[in-house]
């Protein structure tokens, strides 16, 4: 079982969430996060305003998934997400020895949170 987390632009959100839903996916986690840019000392400008760039807004993605699953998000995930700018963001795959589902005290798998429903 691995968990994948990927940082992406806000307003791609909604196309990585519909892909997972086509594959099955349902059960995802997202949450706010600032990121800091790898260029630092980067100038943005808005409303004629130029201010600094310290940290920059983006959006969380993590979802629980069986070994087999895990090349597909991820191909799934970076085609939707890739810009060609400084800060596309990152998907991190990362092991995990045992999920249990609280309600129900179910291991591993059946308390995968990319279970399918």
């Amino acid at each position: 079982m691995k968990r994948i987390e990927a940082t992406v632009a806000p307003f791609q959100i909604d196309a990585i969430s519909d892909a997972l839903d086509r594959e099955g996916i349902y059960d995802i986690t997202l949450s706010e996060v600032r990121t800091a840019p790898l260029r630092r000392g980067q100038v943005a400008r808005y409303r004629g305003a130029e201010y600094l760039l310290k940290f920059v807004p983006g959006m969380k993605i993590e979802v629980l998934l069986d070994d087999f699953e895990v090349p597909k998000v991820v191909a799934l995930i970076r085609m939707l997400a890739r810009t060609d700018g400084a800060c596309d963001g990152r998907i991190f795959v990362i092991p995990v020895a045992d999920a249990i589902r609280i309600r129900t005290g179910e291991h591993a798998s059946a308390a995968s949170f990319g279970a399918r429903i």
